[in-house]
């Protein structure tokens, strides 16, 4: 997942959407090499970024 996949919904602006044709065209061209996707992982330094704000302090994080 890149940054430009993240949107932002104006009518929902502290949440976050996927443009999933950029990841569709991104996987039609890497096919061979990834045949099936399995998991999608976001960045939160990405999601911060779209959503313009600090959000790392709003969950605990574990050190196991």
């Amino acid at each position: 997942m890149l940054l430009e996949d993240l949107i932002v919904n104006p009518a929902r602006p502290a949440s976050i959407g996927i443009s999933l044709s950029g990841i569709k065209q991104r996987h039609q061209l890497l096919r061979q090499e990834h045949p099936s996707i399995q998991k999608l992982w976001i960045r939160m330094t990405d999601i911060e970024e779209v959503l313009q704000m600090e959000i790392r302090s709003l969950y605990s994080w574990s050190s196991k």
